[in-house]
């Protein structure tokens, strides 16, 4: 990680604009990178809906939407936002970081100013403290420069590698939800055990790439009907697939077991209620099972 500042700080601990006022700093990063957070040296006044915000100086364009810095800040010492993302910045390129404060602010000025700054792989330009005299409630890009001014507005910077947003590190995604069962969207149940082969892959449509060996084993109960809950067995091979209707296409083996029944002693479980056309030469038949005493047919 890197910054802008170093160990600098205000001359003017407590700046009065008697309105709202943007202050920032003009940095150029040495290499590819991400700017993660924006840094600011606040006045000793508290103020509350300090916001901050990155720009690219070239068109002013806002690359790093508005985030707004938690409670009411106050220095002396620095405070952080982190960005919703990290946003990429690159090597060459110059951008402001820009902080938007109800009133309060510091500053150095003249003689005393620290710019140029170059530390690590961040540089500024001479005369790199700009603001923008405007009440907007969002952070407005700075253009207007006064007597060398430095209002200590800076940057986290890492080259480091960040994931882009949503994806999963070595390509694996496993979402758990907190209750209830397998969603539309492949998301597994709290409590399913999955298991993936190093080879294999589950696609959205919940297609079983070849060498996916799966298995979804819950801890349900059995409610005292007797039926079956859901303590469930799923076995999928290598180039089946389950459809939406729940019938099993072919290469698919589906076991269902459990310690309770489907009805009382002698009663006869009723045949699985669809016969599909892909399983042609096989056939269904009822049978009876062992069930819970005191039961009725």
């Amino acid at each position: 990680m890197a910054t802008i500042f170093s160990g600098q700080t205000p001359a003017v601990t407590n700046a009065n604009n008697a309105s709202p006022i943007h202050v920032g700093t003009y940095f150029t990063p040495a290499v590819d990178g991400s700017v993660t957070k924006a840094r600011w040296y606040p006045p000793t006044t508290s103020q509350s809906s300090v916001k901050a915000a990155l720009f690219r100086t070239i068109d002013s364009a806002k690359i790093g939407a508005d985030v707004t810095f938690a409670g009411s800040v106050a220095g002396p010492g620095w405070v952080e936002v982190a960005f919703a993302s990290p946003v990429a910045v690159v090597a060459g390129t110059q951008y402001a970081v820009v902080v938007r404060t109800p009133q309060f602010y510091t500053a150095t000025t003249g003689a005393s100013s620290p710019w140029p700054i170059t530390n690590g792989d961040l540089s500024t330009p001479t005369n790199a403290g700009r603001f923008n005299d405007s009440d907007d409630a969002d952070v407005q890009f700075p253009t207007d420069s006064f007597n060398n001014g430095c209002y200590f507005v800076d940057v986290e910077f890492t080259t480091e590698e960040v994931p882009a947003e949503g994806s999963a590190a070595l390509g694996l995604e496993l979402a758990l939800a907190g209750i209830g069962a397998r969603d539309s969207g492949g998301v597994a149940a709290m409590g399913l055990e999955l298991a993936v082969a190093s080879s294999g892959s589950i696609s959205a449509e919940g297609v079983a790439a070849a060498g996916l060996g799966l298995t979804v084993a819950a801890a349900g109960a059995r409610p005292a009907s007797g039926s079956l809950d859901v303590i469930l067995n799923l076995a999928v091979s290598g180039s089946g697939l389950r459809t939406s209707s729940g019938v099993s296409a072919l290469g698919l083996g589906l076991t269902v077991s459990a310690t309770g029944s489907n009805g009382d002693v002698g009663c006869p479980v009723p045949a699985f209620p669809f016969a599909p056309s892909s399983l042609s030469g096989y056939s269904w038949s009822a049978r009876a099972v062992k069930s819970f005493p005191g039961g009725d047919c």
